[in-house]
């Protein structure tokens, strides 16, 4: 977990020296997750949105943050976000399915693994569980 901290002080040091880094805010973001620091970590997937609220990556990177704290239904309405914009997100898919899965909306979640296979997703190449 060290490295973890260690990489929030470079990416604070990032945004000292330019303010505003997109990249440096949500790269900090998921660094947070991996410390199960989460609010924190939405509150830099927040930031980013206010400034690009078309980035998809980032409302997905928020989606799992949300699934991490068990709050399925906002990370759903995050993937739902994501998908609608590009509906071949297989990644995004497998994670709605998971959210949905969690929920106990079973029906709902094997339609999004079966879409996901489908296009093309490979459910083994996705990370297992919650960092």
């Amino acid at each position: 977990m060290g490295m973890y901290w260690e990489s929030i002080g470079c990416f604070d040091g990032a945004l000292k020296a330019k303010p505003g880094d997109q990249t440096a805010l949500a790269d900090k973001g998921v660094a947070l997750v991996r410390l199960e620091q989460y609010e924190d970590s939405i509150q830099c997937f927040d930031t980013v949105l206010e400034n690009n609220p078309n980035d998809l990556h980032t409302i997905c990177l928020k989606g799992d943050a949300l699934t991490c704290m068990d709050r399925y239904e906002g990370a759903i309405a995050c993937y739902d976000v994501a998908l609608k914009a590009e509906p071949g997100r297989t990644a995004t898919l497998f994670s709605k399915g998971d959210a949905l899965l969690a929920l106990g909306r079973h029906e709902e979640a094997k339609a999004c693994y079966d879409k996901a296979i489908a296009m093309g997703g490979d459910p083994r190449s996705l990370p297992v569980g919650k960092p």
